[in-house]
């Protein structure tokens, strides 16, 4: 049959009844109306379907069946349920029929929650009389904020039509994040061709400006605060005759900053200091014409939280190249903004409505409406008093996303209030409203400071348009708030003066005079600045921080920032230890913001190094301070972009009360655009008890300590700094082989093939030792290392630059005697250990320990250790990286016997035997990991695999590593099959133990020949910290909240926090008796907590259970907090 949807709403509109009977067949004929395939049965067909089964854990972890009404894969899912004509239950028109429907949608949101992959649509629908639709396009981050209303009349109207048949074909093309995204790379694309032409004939400045002033003249124009078509017209006009460009153009800024007429047309008073200066530039026609081919896009879908960032390329040549190419897509702001803002507010706002709607009775009177309306404006003035802070805000994107967050949630709460027939005038009060006086940023870089400014009036004025359609802004329209700061955010200095001392810029460079190689130009030099009076910068007060403050490590502190600044800021900080990442000392600062009670909650972008020991000590610092922060959200690894490049950050959330919550990427691909790329990464997320200071969670492998049973055995590899130091095999021979000239492996070299290279090793040898003993090296090292060393801000670098930067003179030692040493590379895909020959040198990349015993090796490459060491150290890009002090250094090893150790060493030969021989017939160690991971895997192998599987004998590689777990874990007195937490839980109690022993003396040397002999002749070592012992049965940091009896609030609103607070924090089912016990004076308060749980359960936030012994409630299902 043809669609007919006259028919379908003359046959249901109105109906009432059973909506068991009526669903399947309204739904039928409702996608029969509108021309959309008919669900198919389940069995068959389980991606389009009715009575979808789901499993719904509960708050006791028990598990029950619930039936989604009619759901489709990435799409939606709906719920229907069926009103009933006045007198009946439900009956439309009633707060019962309300309560019935807001059930019903608290119900398909417990259902999505529970589903592997978030719709970006839910429907309710009331059969016969309305259908709901909810959008949620942030996935698995974010909620179903917009809600649109169709009644069945609607269904008449084309555009509602198509609506819904996006919605079940092509849901995706609804989302106007994409669109939105599209356009703004289109529009950037555009100006800085634009940007390039002008740049050649006017100053980069007036440039900049000008373009700014043209861009916001364009968004003017398509979101109707000019004239329709006025500006296009006028550049149509204008290419045609370039004389009468510039009046044209200055005369329609001098409008727009006054107000008033533009030739006949009437043009509003803009203001806000960007068109205070309105030059405009003496144009061609063809830049002209350019500028009218921009002006034809669509500036009013331009999105603010990217297109800052395009703009700020393609007005700035150096970063031009790399315009549109990487920038830091929506969801990925989105997903940090939604634990640290948007759920808390969302709590707030949950609060708020069950309060409101517990103030109405079956049929509420007027002063009961009034009284809830009381309640939802107290919650939208404070939404419109709100103050967000980005203090490293850059062009706005995080500004402009945060915007975009309060403005959803306060379109819900007019949506509410609406309902209770508040008029639309009184929603849009003075100072009830978001604006973007409540967003403040700082920003050193003036250009993105004013873009960021601009931005956030863009997103302010794009909202305008959607909620109050054809109805202009108050004049001004801009206003000059003052809330973005070009300053610098951590510190502050009165003066600065030149110190006398210079260093080299770090840029320019020159041919050498003999080898014709670039190496720094002397003589650009920069001076080096005393910052005179430098203290820490002070913030604005903000009720929350977020941000992605900049990327510099301690070590390129210096060079980035100048020496006299990374003094200052240092001496500014002295809680700070002075080897973190510059991103710490925000981190710090919006930490203690927290603690002294001005922030609610912070979140930051940092490098993933952020889980590294040197940066820990911040996080540690704060998370044991008084009061203690709390890690409440956090992902250690995740793709970003920094700088147009693609990096691996770490998202961080800290505040002092909530439920952590812990992601991990699990999938990611590269994409077409990163919109595209964004969508690919998946991430799961976990409640659990703690966060620890190295964003991991389960056993605190971070409170670890070092054991002096492993001291002075491992080390990093030679920092040579000088690249003239590396010979490849030409080199050494040109050189007539020196004798200081050693072979030198970097972590590639186990990995991959190896490379054959050697290393000029003067340690030990004065500059003129060198020169007389070994000329023809010490000319080499003159003519490549030294022009490169004399520059470097080192001093003893500068003054031994014959030497490697960092030779490793305390490891030599160690190293000293013995035929082999054990190697392994700091970043790997795959962790393996392998011998290497004594004399041979590694480089900085290259995790050395000074044993030649085989038993070291295999408990190193068992399981046990991999596991340590993957959760101890931390990452580079997504490779697992080895830090030695945390992967080695507090690791115990077992206390084997004789014959587990003969046992282990015999595997632990046949291991690195194997391997050699495999690298030896081509196999590298990388291919043979990621065969022996399909292997076990159960994938099927490529015939390139085949290939290589017979090369690398992988069955026999399985077989041995299999082996070998078993004999380590059986030394340990393990079983072999413990989940890896369990081994995680196992060694950091093992590790408090051997600290503990090591406090009385007893120390279970490795290499107690040497590390005796050594810490002998040492001062003693430190006594490690003792991490208390946890009572007998009870995981360390997972202790069962003990429940004491509170007195029942006062206050209608903390009665509700109190009870949704309560059946958060336990995993048990409640019953009103159980509940009432909690509360003093319970008799005189039963029915008020019936009541509450009721609007609770209405709206979503707990779960009722009809169980054989009564009616129990609980968390609700999958709840992210």
């Amino acid at each position: 049959m043809s669609p007919n949807p006259s028919a379908f709403v003359s046959k249901w509109k109105g109906s009432a009844g059973d909506e068991r009977a009526n669903k399947d067949s309204f739904l039928r004929d409702f996608c029969e109306a509108l021309g959309l395939d008919s669900p198919g049965p389940k069995d068959t067909s389980p991606d389009y379907c009715f009575e979808k089964e789901i499993r719904l854990t509960h708050g006791d972890g028990t598990t029950t069946t619930g039936f989604m009404d009619l759901y489709r894969t990435g799409s939606f899912v709906l719920e229907a349920k069926q009103g009933g004509r006045p007198g009946s239950p439900n009956a439309r028109g009633t707060r019962s029929h309300d309560r019935y429907m807001e059930r019903a949608f608290g119900q398909v949101v417990r259902y999505v929650q529970a589903l592997p992959k978030r719709p970006p649509f839910v429907i309710t629908c009331d059969i016969g009389h309305v259908f709901e639709v909810w959008e949620g396009f942030s996935g698995d981050f974010g909620g179903y904020a917009r809600r649109q209303t169709f009644r069945m009349d609607d269904l008449l109207k084309d555009d509602v039509q198509a609506y819904f048949r996006a919605i079940w074909d092509d849901p995706q093309s609804l989302d106007p994040a994409r669109r939105r995204a599209r356009v703004t790379r289109e529009v950037a694309q555009t100006l800085g061709q634009l940007a390039q032409r002008l740049e050649g004939r006017f100053p980069g400045e007036a440039v900049a400006r000008f373009l700014m002033r043209c861009v916001f003249t364009f968004f003017a124009e398509d979101a109707g605060l000019l004239p329709a078509n006025a500006f296009q017209d006028a550049l149509d006009r204008w290419r045609k005759d370039p004389r009468l460009f510039v009046r044209g153009l200055e005369s329609l800024w001098d409008a727009m900053n006054t107000g008033g007429l533009w030739g006949p047309l009437p043009i509003l008073h803009f203001n806000g200091g960007l068109f205070s200066e309105y030059v405009a530039l003496d144009l061609g026609t063809q830049d002209i014409d350019l500028l009218f081919q921009a002006a034809r896009f669509d500036w009013a879908e331009v999105d603010p939280s990217i297109f800052g960032t395009l703009l700020e390329s393609a007005l700035d040549s150096r970063e031009r190249h790399r315009l549109g190419a990487h920038y830091t897509p929506r969801a990925y702001v989105e997903r940090l903004l939604r634990p640290a803002l948007e759920e808390p507010l969302r709590q707030d706002w949950d609060l708020a409505q069950a309060e409101a709607l517990s103030h109405l009775s079956e049929f509420p009177t007027e002063a009961e409406k009034a009284e809830a309306r009381t309640v939802l404006h107290r919650f939208q003035h404070d939404l419109a008093h709100l103050r967000i802070l980005d203090p490293a805000c850059g062009s706005g994107n995080f500004l402009a996303a945060a915007y975009d967050t309060l403005k959803r949630l306060e379109g819900e709460v007019q949506r509410r209030l609406q309902d209770m027939g508040e008029t639309e005038q009184a929603l849009a009060l003075e100072g009830q409203v978001v604006t973007p006086k409540q967003f403040m940023g700082i920003e050193v870089k003036p250009w993105a400071a004013a873009i960021a400014d601009m931005v956030l009036w863009i997103g302010h004025l794009q909202w305008h348009r959607r909620l109050h359609p054809g109805h202009t802004p108050p004049e001004p329209v801009l206003q000059a708030y003052g809330n973005i700061a070009c300053r610098d955010a951590v510190l502050t200095w009165t003066d600065t003066r030149e110190t006398g001392r210079t260093h080299w810029d770090g840029v320019t460079t020159k041919p050498h005079s003999v080898t014709g190689r670039e190496v720094p130009d002397e003589s650009a030099q920069l001076p080096i600045l005393e910052y005179l009076n430098s203290r820490p910068a002070t913030w604005p007060e903000a009720d929350f921080i977020v941000g992605n403050p900049p990327f510099i490590g301690n070590k390129r502190m210096r060079d980035a920032l100048g020496d006299g600044y990374a003094e200052a800021l240092r001496a500014a900080y002295p809680a700070v230890p002075d080897s973190v990442d510059f991103v710490l000392y925000w981190w710090h600062k919006a930490a203690e913001a927290v603690k002294a009670g001005h922030t609610r909650r912070f979140g930051l972008i940092t490098t993933n190094s952020l889980t590294q020991t040197f940066n820990r000590r911040v996080i540690s610092h704060h998370m044991s301070g008084k009061p203690p922060l709390k890690l409440l959200w956090a992902i250690p690894d995740h793709p970003w972009t920094d700088d147009g490049a693609a990096v691996r950050i770490a998202m961080s959330v800290g505040g002092l009360e909530g439920q952590p919550w812990l992601g991990r990427v699990i999938e990611e691909r590269s994409a077409d655009t990163p919109e595209a790329e964004a969508e690919a990464v998946k991430v799961e997320s976990r409640s659990v008890e703690t966060i620890h200071d190295d964003l991991s969670a389960g056993a605190n492998v971070a409170s670890a300590v070092a054991l002096k049973a492993n001291g002075s055995l491992v080390n990093r590899g030679m920092t040579l700094v000088g690249k003239g130091f590396l010979l490849d095999a030409v080199a050494y021979q040109r050189l007539g082989k020196p004798a200081i000239g050693v072979p030198i492996l970097s972590g590639r070299d186990l990995t991959d093939e190896p490379r054959g290279l050697r290393v000029l090793d003067a340690f030990g040898l004065t500059e003129n030792e060198l020169r007389m003993s070994h000329p023809t090296a010490y000319q080499h090292l003159f003519e490549t290392v030294r022009p490169e060393r004399m520059q470097n801000n080192r001093p003893s670098y500068r003054e031994k630059w014959w030497v490697f930067a960092e030779p490793r003179g305390l490891f030599r030692p160690a190293a000293r005697g013995l035929a082999r040493l054990i190697f392994s590379p700091r970043t790997a895909k795959h962790r393996a250990f392998s011998f290497i020959p004594a004399g041979t040198l590694a480089d900085s990349e290259v995790i050395l320990i000074a044993s030649e015993d085989a038993f070291h090796l295999g408990v190193l490459s068992s399981r046990v250790h991999l596991a340590w060491a993957t959760a101890a150290g931390s990452t580079l890009e997504d490779r697992p990286r080895y830090n030695n002090s945390r992967c080695f250094d507090p690791f115990p090893f077992p206390d084997a016997t004789e014959s587990q150790r003969v046992r282990i060493r015999d595997l632990a030969e046949r291991l690195d035997a194997h391997r050699k021989a495999a690298q030896a017939r081509g196999v590298t160690i990388t291919g043979m990991y990621n065969l022996l991971a399909k292997l076990r895997a159960g994938e099927s192998f490529t015939p390139k695999d085949r290939e290589q599987h017979e090369a690398a004998q992988t069955e026999i590689l399985r077989q041995i590593h299999d082996e070998l777990d078993a004999e380590v874990a059986g030394a340990y007195g393990w079983p072999i099959d413990l989940p890896e937490a369990e081994i995680l839980e196992r060694l950091v109690t093992l590790n408090r133990e051997r600290a503990a022993e090591e406090a009385r003396g007893l120390v279970r040397w490795l290499r107690p020949e040497y590390q005796a002999r050594a810490a002998g002749a040492a001062l003693e070592l430190e006594t490690p910290r003792l991490v208390p012992e946890p009572e007998p049965g009870v995981l360390t940091g997972a202790p069962t909240p003990e429940i004491k009896p509170v007195p029942w609030p006062t206050e209608r609103r903390a009665q509700l926090q109190v009870l949704r607070d309560l059946l958060l924090s336990c995993a048990r089912l409640w019953s009103l008796e159980d509940l009432a016990k909690v509360f003093k004076s319970r008799g005189r308060y039963r029915d008020s907590i019936q009541a509450h749980l009721g609007v609770l359960e209405d709206l979503g936030l707990v779960d009722r259970l009809d169980t054989p012994e009564g009616l129990r409630w609980s968390r609700p299902t999958a709840a992210v907090v």
